[in-house]
């Protein structure tokens, strides 16, 4: 008797909260879920838990193999009580955190929008689509999705910190993306084009151009093989001149000239520019302005260090503090004379100094 009750003691294993077991139902009443699970007795699922998991249940028969995580190892009654609801919660963060780690794809539904995208369910999980991970056809009409059961990629699981971010547009765009690539590579650094505004941002303006058949090729109107891409030209590459409002300069629709400065053909990407194709005025700088010549400009802003005078689009110098009187007060729009102190081009640097005029006559 002793030997066989020390075996069935060392062959029970003791479960703790959060364990997950498995077995064999046993019997399903309208009000708990029994399980073997090779216990002393079965293992149950009732009340909270019960209706928790009662649209999965009523798919369930006896005999049927189950999982599910033990909530409390041991009631009163002496049985284990488990969740089913839980064990699939975990079993689906697992899941999606190893889709994470190759970019694979699942199926989720829309649940709500927010001011910065989609709220998702994935079963009883909620994650998150942002604005920008949204196909095109979605942008503007995201409400459509409510409801409906689509394909997603998943960006990022983490089960800790509840973080569940998906990609719509990874999937409806990849056809395009795929094409975009494809044109891309016939696109050279160097390469110019004429092309129209499509948008104009704080950030910069869009170009769209049109590309032609064989890479490095300029496309002409009603050339075979055409296609349209469009690349940004950000704000430092549109002018020489500094441009603070791209709005006050560029409207949609106007046609531009760009250089092509960068091709990210993984990404999409392709970055343009204006300023490339305009002489630098800093080029003539020290023919222009020699050393010691004087020169006439307006401030155009004050800094701790000293005021900014520009002498003519695009070109600015600096009047250190050390050389402003205290007693003269400087101030943005003012015109003042000024003579060459120091020009670097090579890292556009013209330092001047103030011509003061006094009773006696100008000095420096």
């Amino acid at each position: 008797m002793e030997e066989l009750l020390a075996s069935d003691l060392s062959s029970f294993k003791a479960f703790k909260p959060g364990d997950k077991v498995k077995g064999k139902i046993t019997e399903i009443t309208g009000k708990a879920l029994f399980i073997d699970v090779g216990g002393k007795s079965d293992a149950v699922v009732a009340g909270e838990e019960f209706d928790a998991s009662r649209e999965e249940i009523r798919g369930l028969k006896v005999g049927q193999e189950i999982e599910g995580m033990v909530v409390v190892p041991e009631n009163e009654a002496g049985q284990m009580l488990l969740s089913l609801n839980r064990a699939n919660s975990d079993s689906r963060w697992s899941t999606v955190e190893k889709l994470a780690k190759a970019g694979g794809v699942i199926e989720v539904v829309g649940k709500e929008i927010t001011k910065g995208g989609l709220l998702v369910g994935l079963d009883d999980l909620v994650g998150f689509i942002p604005g920008s991970q949204l196909g095109r056809q979605w942008l503007g009409r995201a409400e459509e999705l409510l409801g409906k059961k689509f394909n997603a990629v998943v960006l990022e699981a983490d089960k800790v910190s509840n973080r569940l971010v998906f990609s719509q547009r990874a999937i409806s765009d990849a056809e395009e993306l795929t094409h975009k690539k494809e044109t891309l590579s016939r696109v050279n650094i160097g390469d110019e084009y004429k092309g129209n505004v499509t948008g104009v941002m704080p950030f910069g303006i869009f170009v769209k151009i049109k590309i032609g058949k064989a890479k490095g090729g300029k496309a002409a109107e009603g050339l075979e093989g055409v296609e349209e891409l469009e690349g940004l030209v950000h704000i430092s590459e549109l002018s020489w001149t500094k441009i603070t409002d791209p709005k006050s300069a560029f409207v949609e629709g106007q046609e531009v000239e760009v250089k092509v400065i960068g091709v990210e053909e993984e990404s999409g990407k392709l970055a343009l520019s204006l300023k490339q194709l305009q002489s630098d005025p800093w080029q003539n700088l020290v023919k222009k302005y020699p050393v010691d010549s004087k020169v006439k400009g307006k401030v155009t802003r004050l800094a701790s260090f000293g005021a900014f005078v520009q002498l003519e689009d695009g070109i600015e110098g600096l009047l250190h503090i050390s050389k402003i009187p205290a007693d003269l007060p400087i101030k943005p729009g003012d015109e003042v004379e000024c003579f060459v102190e120091s020009i670097e081009p090579e890292k556009r640097r013209l330092g001047l100094g103030l011509v003061l005029k006094a009773k006696a006559g100008i000095y420096k």
